[in-house]
């Protein structure tokens, strides 16, 4: 009798392997190929093992990722001719676990499809601020957020210019463009909130001004590391607050437009039914039982079609 952790184990792998990229074709249909293993009566090719290596992995260290892929097929290799001499694929248990992981790779495949189909993206403002008023109690921050400009320049001159310049309501694009060091990172920065705990790292003097000032209020200027720098803080929420609409409008685009994509899938499921169901593709049969058998006989179990 085979273990039942033995038979689990050998019977995942054998799902991975018939799912998963396995190349196992007989050396006579590769001869003209360059092989880097064999197994048996099963060959890899070396064009077959790059295929396999996830871009990423094969840009960091083609030769190491080569190797690692080898070495996992020859294990694949291994372990689906250990499953055949052991029958496990022709196991009803096996039989039903291959075709409920082929169920659902077709299905994702299918979903993946359908979505990526083109659905209308122009999202009104009033259904972003609906979706938010609707979603609002899973947008609580986990720690405080603060949306903030700073400004960076190696002239003192320039620093107390660009201060008198936002002072007198000068837009923060032109400031940061006539003053800053790195107008452009100035001016992306400003854009969007930021967790406190993560901003201007090395620079505590600057993220002590944002912890205790008010919103509109600008900081003094300070020299630190041969720079002067000041903030103004634009906004600051707390942990436990929602996050502003404002903070996270074009988040939220995103997941309505998901949320679209959703629905056209079940819409596109709930059409296949439909017309199957017109087609005269589908039946129903009253064989459930609706009360409790207590004379556990067929007579009280089945209902008349």
């Amino acid at each position: 009798m085979i273990p039942s952790t033995f038979l689990q184990k050998i019977t995942a792998v054998l799902l991975v392997g018939l799912l998963l990229f396995i190349s196992c074709r007989p050396k006579s249909e590769i001869s003209n190929e360059k092989n880097i293993a064999r197994v048996g009566e099963r060959y890899l090719s070396l064009e077959e093992a790059e295929r396999a290596v996830p871009s990423d992995l094969f840009e960091q260290d083609s030769a190491n990722a080569i190797k690692q892929q080898r070495q996992q097929w020859i294990q694949q290799q291994l372990i689906l001719r250990e499953a055949d001499r052991l029958n496990l694929a022709k196991s009803k248990e096996v039989q039903h676990r291959i075709a409920q992981a082929r169920y659902e790779v077709l299905r994702d495949a299918l979903r993946r499809q359908i979505m990526a189909e083109k659905v209308d993206s122009v999202i009104p403002d009033r259904e972003v601020k609906r979706y938010y008023e609707a979603n609002k109690e899973h947008l609580a921050l986990s720690e405080t957020f603060v949306q903030f400009r700073h400004l960076q320049t190696k002239d003192i001159e320039a620093a107390r210019a660009a201060k008198i310049a936002l002072e007198d309501g000068e837009a923060w694009e032109v400031v940061a463009a006539n003053y800053a060091d790195h107008p452009n990172r100035a001016i992306q920065q400003a854009k969007k909130p930021h967790a406190l705990s993560t901003v201007l790292r090395g620079n505590d003097v600057m993220k002590g001004y944002l912890q205790n000032m008010r919103p509109d209020q600008i900081s003094p200027i300070q020299r630190i590391d041969g720079l002067y720098h000041f903030v103004q803080l634009l906004d600051r929420r707390e942990e436990g607050e929602y996050a502003g609409l404002e903070w996270i409008e074009e988040e939220l685009k995103k997941w309505i437009l998901i949320d679209r994509r959703k629905r056209k899938f079940n819409s596109y499921l709930k059409n296949l039914y439909l017309k199957a169901q017109s087609d005269n593709e589908i039946d129903t049969f009253n064989v459930i039982s609706t009360n409790s058998n207590t004379k556990n006989t067929t007579e009280d179990t089945l209902e008349s079609n």
